[in-house]
């Protein structure tokens, strides 16, 4: 299993509902949340798509790639992630400060750690 991020609000907040989810991607741009029930990866692999599943458009490749995961939670909010990877890529950063923003949301790891949603970089613990 790979390492993955999340967006999630404080703690002390209530968390992240699919309604302000969709609408905090629709206002984003270059992002969209995937409409179809499975998606293609390529080489003959494909998933199937969760409500609030989010694929950004990547202009070097012309592309829309699926990026984000979500899923229920009990509470009635939803669990949002990608691979700790996509932190490198100018359009997945583009995408977390904008709905991190809008969100009042944090991005953060598997372990806790929180991450700059503008620059990708682990900060610092207090």
């Amino acid at each position: 299993m790979g390492y993955d991020i999340h967006i999630e609000r404080r703690e002390d907040e209530p968390g992240i509902t699919l309604d302000e989810w969709r609408a905090a991607v629709g206002s984003a741009p270059g992002a969209r949340v995937i409409t179809a029930t499975r998606v293609e990866l390529g080489h003959g692999i494909s998933q199937g798509v969760g409500p609030g599943d989010v694929e950004l458009y990547f202009a070097d490749d012309g592309q829309w790639t699926p990026v984000f995961r979500t899923g229920e939670r009990d509470d009635g909010s939803i669990r949002i992630a990608t691979r700790a990877t996509a932190l490198g890529q100018p359009a997945v950063l583009a995408f977390l400060r904008h709905v991190t923003s809008v969100l009042d949301a944090v991005v953060v790891g598997d372990e806790g750690e929180q991450y700059d949603p503008a620059t990708g970089d682990a900060l610092e613990r207090n």
